[in-house]
């Protein structure tokens, strides 16, 4: 069986802190700022991380921005289709939603 690689919808914004040399607590802290309600935290980011350090993504070694640049810049970064699937979630999470829009596309794989 071949393993897939999934994309959430706060792999966007946390690759390109990665990039930018931010630790995985900062990026969870800065997206908590964008999604208020994630269950995103560390131990997922770094995850990722490790993820993107073996596909040879460049990772900078010390951070190249402050953490205000990266609030600015991560805000920047959502999409319409990220939004709706994080709100999808949030539904789901608090109200076990079953409607077949939510159900159709899986909160954290798009």
């Amino acid at each position: 069986m071949v393993s897939r690689k999934k994309d959430a919808y706060w792999h966007r914004i946390t690759r390109k802190m990665i990039g930018y040399g931010l630790k995985p607590a900062q990026i969870g802290k800065v997206l908590k700022d964008v999604f208020p309600e994630t269950e995103v935290n560390g131990r997922h980011i770094g995850a990722y991380k490790r993820r993107l350090t073996t596909e040879g993504v460049d990772i900078a070694v010390r951070p190249t921005i402050s953490m205000n640049e990266a609030m600015d810049i991560a805000s920047g970064l959502v999409s319409d289709e990220d939004r709706f699937i994080y709100n999808c979630w949030r539904i789901i999470h608090t109200y076990n939603c079953n409607c077949n829009c939510c159900r159709s596309r899986s909160p954290l794989i798009i």
